[in-house]
């Protein structure tokens, strides 16, 4: 299987799921909301039968107690995946992931982001061109609610002011201060 550089996560997982399908892996999901992970599962048989799903869980908005952290790992491990997906969103994905590896007995783990919302048909996938395009981001700022759309704007204004405070540093004041002397 060729990858190209770049691989956004919702893709990967798409293709993860076909590369896997002749070589029986185990698929667990981990994350999003509740019924999210079953029907991103449910998506996926319907896309690649034969595929080896053998978990779907969706965990609470909180924090786990230390009782059910233990009952996630058992119920992981019992199932034996070789690809552990974990769809929380960064970077609580990743910080999960962090505390959970060499603790959980799977081979991979992934952190996919929004994939599970995507392929589950929770929220909408920006359409391939603009994917090409690197305008994602702005597809789901548009389309990704109000939460989203104030993320995004408040990350897009603070860039924007240090891009501009940079090329102020470094364009302007250098040529002011040579003519002042």
């Amino acid at each position: 299987m060729r990858v190209p550089e770049r691989t956004p996560g919702p893709s990967f997982l798409l293709r993860a799921c076909e590369f896997g399908l002749s070589r029986g892996y185990r698929h667990f999901f981990y994350g999003g909301a509740e019924g999210v992970p079953q029907r991103l599962a449910e998506r996926l048989r319907q896309r690649y039968p034969g595929i080896q799903i053998v978990g779907a869980y969706s965990p609470p908005f909180r924090e786990l107690t230390e009782a059910e952290e233990a009952e996630v790992k058992e119920m992981i491990e019992a199932a034996r995946p070789h690809l552990l997906w974990v769809g929380l969103g960064g970077p609580k994905q990743n910080l999960w992931m962090a505390s959970h590896v060499g603790k959980i007995g799977v081979p991979v783990m992934l952190g996919v982001g929004a994939a599970f919302d995507f392929h589950s048909g929770n929220r909408l996938w920006a359409p391939a061109w603009i994917r090409k395009c690197g305008l994602e981001w702005l597809f789901r700022t548009f389309t990704g609610g109000r939460a989203t759309f104030r993320r995004n704007i408040w990350c897009l204004s603070v860039v924007s002011c240090l891009l501009a405070k940079a090329c102020i540093q470094k364009y302007v004041s250098p040529r002011f201060a040579l003519k002042v002397r």
